[in-house]
């Protein structure tokens, strides 16, 4: 043993010898100039933002803290994870009161971001083997009074990166009934997707989505409207006359219903749904009735003359108010590529960098709009009684501005149409085709229930046959 110490020491004190020799010859002086022009990188490198800083935005928040400062720790290196969490659950209970958590999530999955939707064995093991890239990751601390020792307090503390490249989904699978997110506390800006009437009607695919809009019939129970015209009656003198159909049952074809959505912020704590609004725009719909019953006003001896139409006609232009107050549960899937964070502050806090304060309690945040792909309803539509009702028009065209089925009708006679003038027998049967109403300034309210996401269908981050790992 004694023979095995002094051999360890010789052999230090050669490999000392040695080095020195090796860096004695290679080492240079180097002047102040010179390692003033000299840069390099380190694993870790520490900031502080101080309360009087221009980058500091909660000194400069209205009714923010003016004596905060921010430390940051931070790791030059790009992270690559690929994690599923069970259960996400974070300040249940505690300062934002009982009942509840600030972030609530089932079956929580991390990844690369991978664009398959199809669950086949391949698409699986695609996800499997991708990984989530942080970039420069760090630790952020909120110092309140940084610079007195004896009032220094942490008022928060972020975890985040200056940019995440991943993909997260939510719950087991897209269904009818929302599951994953339960309650989110955070800032999040759903992305715009955008496209007008002339989008809508030659590339619908570039819109947020489309609505399939269900067939109905129209009658005046839905609309609370008679049907109305004018026409120049060429019987027995009787001239220009009113006419209205009060017991009519339209059929309205089915169609489509392409739709843009705006920008949508959600924020706040504890939140479980996110209102989507937008505009859609109702594609041409194509309507009909066999043996309208029609009444013209007063005609013979002021009596009413009874007659019988078949009507056809297609109503193009209606555009509706999107509205959706959207649960949470049914968004799955959220693709970043942008900074990200998860935060804890005892009160609110605008960490430095962030699009908005983070509120107090947990706080997760996504400071660049996200895309949750397209928005199509699975579910067909129905047309709301307010769109029949405004397709239908007021009584006459005395506005200039006036549209619809009935102002349609009473221009029959100004501009010489199928029904401008009638004559003997074919006052009492034939078609009358209306042609084409346009609404092209006409929006209705279309509020759309909660529904499933045609494009938040994933692939689960296991493999073999689990749902969730």
């Amino acid at each position: 043993m004694l023979q095995l110490k002094y051999l360890n020491i010789a052999l230090l004190a050669l490999s000392t010898l040695s080095m020195s020799g090796v860096y004695a010859g290679s080492l240079q002086s180097m002047t102040d100039e010179q390692l003033s022009a000299t840069t390099g990188q380190a694993l870790m490198s520490l900031t502080y933002i101080a309360p009087t800083d221009v980058t500091n935005l909660e000194s400069q928040r209205a009714g923010g803290d003016k004596n905060m400062g921010f430390y940051k720790l931070g790791l030059e290196a790009n992270i690559e994870i690929n994690a599923n969490i069970k259960k996400l659950q974070l300040g249940c209970g505690g300062t934002n009161g009982v009942g509840g958590c600030d972030i609530d999530i089932d079956n929580f999955s991390l990844s690369g971001i991978v664009d398959e939707t199809s669950d086949t064995k391949a698409n699986r093991e695609s996800r499997v083997a991708s990984d989530a890239t942080l970039t420069n990751p760090f630790l952020q601390f909120a110092i309140k009074n940084p610079n007195q020792a004896s009032t220094r307090e942490i008022k928060g503390i972020r975890l985040s990166a200056e940019n995440a490249l991943a993909m997260l989904t939510f719950g087991t699978e897209n269904t009818n009934t929302p599951n994953g997110i339960n309650a989110m506390s955070g800032y999040m800006k759903i992305a715009a997707q955008g496209c007008n009437a002339s989008m809508a009607a030659t590339n619908p695919a570039g819109c947020a989505g489309i609505a399939t809009v269900n067939g109905r019939n129209m009658s005046k129970a839905d609309t609370g409207k008679n049907m109305t015209g004018r026409v120049n009656v060429d019987l027995l003198g009787i001239g220009i006359r009113n006419y209205e159909a009060s017991n009519y049952n339209v059929t309205l074809d089915k169609t489509t219903a392409p739709f843009s959505t705006n920008e949508t912020v959600v924020y706040g704590n504890r939140l479980t749904s996110v209102p989507v609004t937008g505009t859609a725009y109702i594609q041409p719909m194509n309507f009909s009735q066999k043996g309208l019953s029609i009444v013209i006003k007063e005609a013979i001896l002021g009596a009413d003359l009874n007659m019988s139409k078949d009507i056809t006609g297609t109503i193009q232009g209606l555009q509706a108010d999107l509205s959706m107050n959207e649960s949470l549960g049914y968004v799955h899937k959220v693709k970043v590529n942008s900074p990200f964070s998860l935060s804890l502050q005892n009160d609110t806090v605008y960490w430095p960098g962030m699009a908005a304060p983070a509120l107090k309690g947990w706080w997760m945040a996504f400071d660049d709009p996200v895309d949750v792909g397209k928005l199509t309803p699975s579910n067909s539509l129905d047309v709301p009684n307010s769109v029949l009702a405004d397709a239908m028009g007021p009584q006459g065209c005395s506005d200039g501005n006036a549209s619809g089925i009935n102002c349609a009708l009473y221009k029959h006679y100004n501009e010489g149409g199928a029904m401008a003038y009638c004559s003997g027998l074919s006052c009492l049967g034939g078609s009358l085709a209306i042609g084409t109403v346009n609404l092209p300034n006409t929006k209705v309210p279309f509020a759309l229930d909660p529904i499933k996401l045609a494009g938040q269908d994933f692939v689960p981050n296991c493999y073999g046959s689990l749902k969730f790992c």
